[in-house]
């Protein structure tokens, strides 16, 4: 039984962890223990790659990763590099877990690795492995790419989508082929693409965390090439073998434009909620509709009415226009994380 995580994207916070009094940090907590307890019954797990947000991601952070990745302490792990942990060369954030020792963890960065029929790929440069172009680099990495059972990969796949809808074969970048990759496998495991989904034996696993407006649903996922399930949420089958799709716990995060009660109603409790108004109402309508939005763990307003000014409203009746020189340098300095005293410092030199 083989357990596949997609992109962890681990970083300092989760997204909008500023709208939430606990920062979102039980929430994080919950997802990856969920993961833990989901996947006990696997023998393999497969890292999809992007488990850092960033090339060069603080210690705490770093330290979050590898203590998730202990908690695995049973099973064989395979790590792909994605694209946001890889250097132009060829480097790559996980190159330090090949320095750790005694441990059963397979690190993959810049080289395709087959064991017993699966068939590992990371992210790869067009510069370390000396692609003139896309078209260039999709020739290298399917040559690159020996048949199997299956494939994982982190590599956008060709006709997938985006959490927007818009088709990854718009991308400027080497996207493979679904029918080429079929040729060779059975089944084809995405990573990159954050938007999860399922087509036949293709699948894309999707990021794990919501960060970004219209990210609702995140899954964790098992694919037994043996089709031996015994438990599991929602179940595909492809040929002899079977698919567990998991659901993963979480905060929704809701885009509503102008949204009619109707809209409002059915969303839980726990989202957080951008609304953004391209209309023109009353301050007691807005006020009203502050009302509905506070049921919500975390709501943004914004007013986006063609020919006015933008306003942003963060409750308490506050608007971003109504924030003085020195509010705005402390939100700025908060949403960049950047020191206060020296934006203030080069605020008066610009002066």
């Amino acid at each position: 039984m083989i357990g596949i995580i997609g992109d962890l994207h681990l970083k300092e916070d989760l997204g909008y962890a500023d709208y939430i009094s606990d920062r979102r940090i039980p929430e994080e907590k919950e997802v990856l223990d969920f993961i833990v307890e989901s996947l006990k019954d696997c023998d393999k797990i497969v890292f999809m790659g992007d488990q850092l947000n960033s090339r060069t991601s603080s210690p705490h952070t770093i330290k979050k990763f590898v203590n998730f990745l202990e908690r695995f302490d049973k099973q064989e792990l395979f790590i792909l590099a994605g694209n946001h942990e890889k250097f132009g060369d060829g480097r790559s954030a996980m190159d330090f877990l090949k320095e750790i020792t005694n441990k059963k963890w397979t690190v993959i960065t810049n080289e395709v690795l087959e064991k017993d029929g699966l068939v590992f790929c990371p992210f790869f440069t067009k510069a370390e492995i000396e692609a003139t172009d896309n078209d260039d680099a999709i020739k290298k990495i399917m040559k690159m790419l020996p048949d199997g059972k299956a494939l994982f990969v982190h590599h956008t796949i060709s006709d997938t989508l985006t959490t927007s809808g818009i088709s990854t074969n718009m991308f400027s970048e080497p996207i493979l082929s679904q029918k080429a990759l079929l040729k060779k496998y059975e089944w084809v495991i995405g990573g990159h693409i954050h938007n999860p989904q399922v087509e036949g034996t293709v699948v894309v696993a999707g990021a794990i965390f919501n960060n970004e407006v219209g990210e609702l649903k995140r899954y964790v996922w098992k694919l037994d090439l043996e089709g031996k399930h015994k438990s599991g949420a929602s179940k595909s089958s492809g040929p002899s073998q079977s698919l567990l799709q998991i659901e993963l716990p979480g905060r929704a995060i809701y885009k509503l434009e102008n949204p009619s009660d109707d809209d409002l109603k059915d969303i839980r409790k726990d989202s957080i909620i951008k609304v953004i108004l391209t209309k023109k109402i009353t301050n007691d309508e807005i006020d009203k509709l502050k009302l509905k939005l506070k049921k919500f763990d975390a709501y943004i307003l914004l007013e986006q009415v063609p020919k006015e000014r933008k306003k942003l409203h963060f409750g308490e009746g506050e608007s971003l226009l109504e924030f003085d020189i020195e509010q705005l340098l402390e939100l700025y300095a908060k949403e960049k994380k950047v020191d206060i005293n020296k934006l203030k410092h080069g605020f008066e030199l610009i002066k």
